[in-house]
């Protein structure tokens, strides 16, 4: 720790090697914000070693708020009952009076506070945390839970039709946009791949990658989601990968390269009927 990281917020995320939406967000925010924030404690996987790490990364965390060499903490936060044990020790510190604020990345952060065993400490903890939801549908579900402050930063932002057609059409290598992600309808990938469509149509020099595996949801069985990607096999502008291990696939480093070093990335994501990216 040095005075650099004085009044800044250190940061509690899962390892950032791995490209998928949530770590693109959390990259972006720490470019983003390095004036507010500190050093990045990461953590990784769920063997005995891992485990142990993690805690002790936990602990250094909490030891650098409680010390004052961070003002509070910038944890991007599980869902899930294992990954809220993973962040109590950082969700500890705002109870402490340290300034904490949650980045979730997912729909079902509400499930978490409702569960039987977990759900009144994560309630207890989150109610003096400032919380950062991706979807406004949310703000409706988490409202009754009374945390200390609720935002919506959604993932995507307006682009004017004129200004936009002019930047697609500038662009002179093919743009890629890479879909790494289970492949599911209620995650928008029909209306990813259309908008992709509309934006050759206007004769946007771009084409899509798709890594991930077919699942069934409550909008698709996974036989429809079979039969819809069968179905894009004809389009010489999509490449279908499957899955791809992170980092075990050559082709994974090289799409890893050109969603980070591409100028922005689609994170779809389909609420109430309406598709945000």
């Amino acid at each position: 720790m040095t005075r650099d990281t004085l009044g800044k917020l250190a940061v509690w995320t899962p390892d950032l090697s791995s490209v998928n939406g949530q770590n693109i967000v959390t990259q972006r925010v720490i470019a983003g914000q390095a004036d507010r924030l500190g050093t990045v404690y990461t953590y990784r996987g769920n063997t005995l070693p891992a485990i142990l790490k993690t805690l002790w990364q936990a602990t250094r965390l909490t030891a650098s708020v409680v010390s004052g060499r961070h003002a509070g903490a910038y944890v991007v936060c599980s869902r899930s009952s294992v990954g809220f044990l993973r962040d109590m020790l950082p969700l500890l510190t705002s109870r402490l009076g340290a300034r904490v604020v949650a980045h979730v990345h997912g729909s079902d952060f509400p499930e978490l506070l409702k569960r039987r065993r977990v759900g009144p400490l994560a309630r207890w903890l989150y109610a003096s945390c400032e919380v950062i939801v991706p979807s406004s549908h949310l703000l409706e579900q988490l409202a009754a839970f009374h945390l200390h402050r609720l935002t919506l930063c959604e993932n995507f932002a307006e682009v004017g039709s004129d200004n936009a057609r002019s930047a697609w059409k500038s662009v002179v290598a093919p743009f890629i946009v890479l879909w790494n992600s289970n492949i599911m309808a209620t995650k928008g990938i029909a209306e990813l791949v259309e908008g992709v469509r509309l934006l050759r149509n206007e004769g946007a020099a771009i084409r899509l990658v798709i890594l991930g595996s077919p699942i069934g949801d409550a909008e698709r069985t996974e036989a429809e989601m079979h039969a819809f990607l069968e179905g894009l096999r004809s389009e010489d502008w999509i490449e279908m990968k499957g899955v791809v291990p992170p980092g075990a696939v050559p082709v994974q480093k090289k799409e890893a390269r050109a969603a980070q070093s591409g100028e922005f990335e689609i994170i779809p994501l389909v609420s109430n009927g309406l598709m945000k990216s």
